[in-house]
């Protein structure tokens, strides 16, 4: 699912240095769409979901919009976690992580995979992140959260006719206002969020609810 994903991904990206978030078309991840999710960078570090699948709803028993990333990860691990998605967003750069939740159902620990690739917003910068996160075996009792074992990041290139990235640190007067992680109210941008990533009548990703700018 992750290779299909990267693969997806790599292909929309082709010599540009990374994919618009825009491009993003569901019917192109429709198999992996409950495991997906959708990052926004919130700080240098820090993102929260702007949309989650259901697989990530069923693992934290709770609906994630809003929601810092980190909540996926226990404590100890949050800091691993912040360095990763700086590499992330900064590099701009891919990365894979190998990680450890509780014991299962069965008295194994529950084994998971995710993949982090960056997005380029409508202002050509690099806030968003398309995620996927896979787990082997029951999931047992939510909420449930993850160590990070192991993770890879890989440094991104662009072709020769690729476009630079405009920097991804706020503007004053282009820059989005920010909410507290609990959501508030819907807006334009997580209608047309919703819109692009649900393939059908049957929802398979939530939107983050976001303060009017």
């Amino acid at each position: 699912m992750l290779n299909m994903l990267d693969a997806y991904w790599e292909a929309l990206r082709g010599e540009a240095l990374i994919p618009a978030r825009a491009e993003i078309d569901p019917r192109g991840i429709e198999t992996a769409l409950p495991h997906a999710f959708i990052l926004e960078q919130i700080a240098p570090g820090l993102a929260r979901f702007r949309i989650a699948g259901s697989h990530l709803i069923a693992l934290m028993g709770m609906d994630l919009r809003g929601m810092p990333a980190s909540a996926l990860m226990v404590p100890p691990a949050r800091d691993g976690l912040a360095v990763v998605l700086r590499q992330v967003f900064e590099g701009p750069s891919k990365a894979r992580l190998t990680l450890q939740g509780p014991d299962s159902m069965n008295g194994a620990a529950l084994a998971a995979r995710m993949i982090l690739l960056p997005l380029r917003d409508e202002a050509d910068a690099c806030s968003r992140v398309l995620g996927c996160i896979a787990t082997a075996g029951p999931i047992g009792k939510a909420p449930l959260r993850f160590n990070v074992l192991a993770h890879e990041v890989t440094q991104l290139v662009a072709g020769p006719r690729s476009r630079p990235l405009r920097p991804s640190r706020p503007m004053p007067g282009l820059a989005e206002r920010q909410t507290p992680f609990a959501p508030r109210g819907r807006d334009r941008h997580d209608e047309s969020d919703t819109a692009r990533l649900r393939p059908g009548p049957r929802p398979y990703l939530r939107v983050v609810d976001s303060e009017t700018e």
